[in-house]
């Protein structure tokens, strides 16, 4: 878990606490066997292979395409756990919450976790599911990659790493790529 922690200068409290946490993947996995778990589902994602995200890249200035780069941010928390219960984590040693009766307090997650071997995956089909719905097509045979053709004839690619997404318009004011990262936020 990777922790910024901010205190007020002045009293010494807590000001601000971010939090990323992420799972021990085989660790995880070694707790399932020994509970008597089945295995975790796939953990795979589909990302650009090399060579096509070169002739995607190579292809932005042959044919004066506009390039955008975007992030999506907490993308994990954007999509939901398939077929498996939540996750419970307890509290880190500075935050520590009690109820009314002095039990300790724990984070429910209800979402994928990063370092969960099925977290890509989930994301990976809440990405999937989302561009399709704004109107993005799977190219086929390339799985990370769609083209979007909008009405008055502009059109746009999008490749994905994960959550790094590139982008490929031919209008340079770029409106599908800008309705797209809006769309994801």
């Amino acid at each position: 878990t990777a922790r910024r922690i901010k205190k007020d200068q002045a009293t010494g409290e807590l000001d601000k606490f971010k939090s990323r946490h992420a799972i021990d993947g085989k660790l995880l996995e070694a707790f399932r066997v020994k509970l008597g778990l089945p295995p975790a589902q796939s953990g795979t994602s589909n990302i650009i292979d090399d060579l096509a995200l070169k002739q995607f890249l190579s292809d932005i200035p042959k044919r004066k395409r506009k390039f955008t780069k975007a992030d999506v941010g907490d993308a994990y928390l954007k999509a939901k756990r398939k077929e498996r219960g939540k996750a419970y984590m307890d509290m880190p040693a500075l935050v520590k919450e009690y109820d009314a009766d002095g039990t300790e307090m724990v984070v429910e997650f209800n979402t994928p976790i990063w370092g969960e071997k099925e977290a890509g995956f989930e994301w990976d089909e809440e990405l999937h599911t989302t561009l399709l719905n704004i109107g993005w097509k799977q190219c086929p045979g390339v799985n990370a990659m769609y083209y979007f053709e909008g009405a008055d004839g502009n059109d746009a690619r999008l490749v994905k790493i994960v959550d790094d997404l590139g982008f490929s318009e031919a209008d340079l004011a770029a409106p599908i790529t800008r309705a797209t990262i809006q769309a994801l936020k």
